[in-house]
């Protein structure tokens, strides 16, 4: 009688130990499942800023056209306007944007403008008046008027246009690019 309860209760604990094997392995798949699909889903951010009143959006495929206008307007703004006082945040600021190939050039680029501008007490304002964005390639072509002064006479006020390219790296805007267009690449297109 006691081996028949003995087995009774072997019998009612493999079951169980049965039906916990199997809930464990329905529960493992079905997470291994929603992980994978919430892997390949695009992720999308809406940003909202207050003083705009449009929206951004940044996805794991790219970002919208007004966020990359933001973002050029905001190099071009640091890059060429620039006085005796803000020399080295200007820089500073540049290079933590800048991807890891171009941060050579740019750091090199940027040493020698501030350096001829330190050295002749220069200060430099820059009014862009148009902007063409290339939302495929992250290219933005910005023109406008570059006035430098020294003290605080006004030396030269000329037009220029610059070209600023960016990668998209991990959901991050990063510089790879920034210099003039000159008239002869303008007539080479």
């Amino acid at each position: 009688m006691e081996q028949v309860t003995q087995t009774g209760i072997l019998i009612r604990v493999t079951k169980q130990r049965n039906f916990l094997l199997y809930a464990t392995t329905a529960l493992l798949l079905s997470i291994i499942i929603m992980a994978t699909t919430l892997l390949r889903q695009e992720r999308v951010t809406v940003v909202v800023p207050g003083y705009t009143g449009s929206e951004f959006t940044i996805s794991s495929k790219g970002v919208s056209r007004e966020y990359l206008e933001l973002v050029s307007r905001d190099v071009i703004s640091t890059i060429l306007n620039i006085t005796p006082y803000n020399y080295d945040f200007c820089r500073e600021k540049i290079l933590k944007m800048t991807t890891p190939e171009s941060y050579g050039k740019v750091k090199y680029d940027i040493e020698q403008m501030v350096s001829d501008l330190k050295t002749r007490q220069i200060s430099l304002r820059y009014t862009p008046i148009s902007m063409e964005l290339d939302e495929k390639k992250l290219e933005v072509d910005i023109g406008g008027y570059l006035t430098t002064y020294v003290g605080v006479k006004q030396t030269e006020n000329i037009f220029g246009k610059y070209r600023i390219g960016f990668e998209y790296r991990g959901g991050i805007l990063m510089l790879a690019e920034f210099r003039e267009i000159t008239k002869e690449m303008v007539n080479s297109k």
